[in-house]
């Protein structure tokens, strides 16, 4: 009688070969997986958790491939959670779990996020973490970073999402760094600093966003490193997104930064054509609506720096079809895009700069046209200024009406960042970050 061992050895050996199944999918969600029984038609297994299962069912076709050559028979391959093989009933009972007051997003899911070379090892990353928080002292904390639109966020809700799922009691807390610096300083003033260190010391998860912005922040800074060694000391899940390395962060206090990068660091790049498409797939599915292929790949073609911008074409086009009530197709699709692309590129304007600066920086347009002199704003507004100054045929007094500013502000923003330029490597990187999104 053939050995349910070493059936499952012989499909893994066959899918190391097949190079539509990564070596970190294959190492992270089919060897974490148990054979307990084989027939002449069918091999159960047995997964850990739902997002092991729901890989695995992706691969279904080749897995049952194997498997009948193995068994020489037109066998099936049946997966099991571990709970289910232990108590059948249990899966059952549908228990809604309480709504948690955690900021997470419901709608970024593992299952929603489409994988590729670019990214999979931040999500492997994602699920072993949410699989066990706290549970892993070299995976605490988990630091992700990566440019504007990659899917750090995504992933960072998704790890808060399924251990919400799996633990409807623990506490999460999901929040950006602006806000947390925000509602420190406003406890201050307010002389409400215990409500403020009350909310964060009883947590079970903590999932911060964008920690770049605790650059040049001593206060906010120190608050952060006490809450940080708190948890770590109790064992207690710590998740960080930046656009950057820990150590790449300006004025990020050294003792803040080697504790970040003490856990497991991923970064998340521009994913490739192929996963563009998927991605773009994927979101139509959700939809339910039907795109052309042509026009999935035009889109992906037309799109080489942000993953929110790229879905915001598909919006564009899906809203032109639907207006127009025109089928979509390769010649819908270019027209309804016609003002956003420039042979593939984004049409440059004094709007587009503003906002591409704003989104870099975690602020909006209004931040940047608006007459505040906070130092955050003061920086992105000469930025985006400097900018419109570099790539666009503009006066001074043009540039300086969009922002409500004279030709001779302009020109010193102008100035300033070019001074910076030549004195600051990470802020020469920031810039050539913001103009590979043009």
């Amino acid at each position: 009688m053939k050995n349910k061992e070493d059936c499952w050895n012989y499909i893994i050996e066959k899918l190391k070969e097949n190079e539509d199944v990564s070596p970190l999918i294959l190492n992270t969600f089919f060897k974490s997986s148990t054979p307990v029984e084989l027939t002449d038609n069918k091999l159960t297994i047995v997964t850990p958790i739902d997002v092991y299962k729901t890989h695995i069912k992706k691969h279904t076709l080749e897995v049952e491939g194997y498997l009948s050559e193995y068994t020489g028979n037109d066998s099936k391959i049946e997966i099991l959670l571990e709970s289910e093989y232990k108590n059948p009933d249990r899966n059952k009972k549908n228990v809604t779990p309480e709504v948690n007051p955690s900021g997470l997003n419901p709608d970024f899911t593992f299952d929603e996020f489409v994988t590729g070379k670019s990214n999979d090892y931040a999500y492997a990353l994602s699920v072993s973490v949410a699989s066990d928080p706290g549970g892993d002292e070299g995976s605490n904390p988990l630091f992700m970073y990566g440019g504007v639109g990659l899917g750090k966020t995504h992933l960072i809700h998704a790890i808060g999402n399924y251990i919400l799922s799996q633990h409807p009691d623990y506490k999460i807390k999901y929040i950006d760094c602006l806000t947390f610096t925000e509602d420190f300083i406003a406890s201050i003033r307010n002389k409400q600093q215990s409500s403020f260190k009350n909310i964060f010391r009883n947590l079970d998860v903590l999932l911060m966003d964008d920690v770049q912005s605790l650059s040049n922040r001593e206060s906010v800074q120190d608050e952060f490193f006490t809450i940080f060694n708190r948890m770590i000391s109790q064992k207690k899940q710590i998740v960080m997104c930046s656009d950057r390395r820990p150590q790449e962060i300006p004025d990020l206090a050294d003792r803040l930064s080697s504790r970040m990068a003490q856990g497991l660091t991923a970064d998340l790049k521009f994913p490739d054509f192929d996963t563009r498409v998927a991605i773009l797939s994927k979101k139509c599915k959700k939809k339910n609506i039907s795109v052309p292929n042509d026009v999935l790949e035009f889109i992906a073609d037309s799109s080489q720096s942000n993953i929110r911008e790229m879905l915001g074409h598909l919006n564009k086009i899906f809203s032109f079809s639907k207006f127009t009530n025109m089928k979509i197709d390769l010649d819908l699709a270019r027209e309804s895009l016609k003002d956003s692309l420039n042979n593939g590129k984004p049409q440059l304007t004094i709007d587009y700069i503003v906002k591409t600066t704003a989104e870099f920086y975690k602020l909006t347009p209004d931040n940047l046209l608006s007459d505040t002199r906070v130092k955050e704003i003061k920086n992105a507004r000469q930025v985006a200024m400097y900018l419109c100054r570099k790539h666009l045929n503009d006066s001074l007094s043009n540039i300086g009406k969009k922002f409500g500013k004279n030709h001779t502000t302009v020109s010193h923003s102008c100035d300033r960042v070019q001074e910076r330029l030549e004195k600051e490597p990470i802020f020469s990187m920031e810039l050539k970050n913001i103009e590979n999104n043009f």
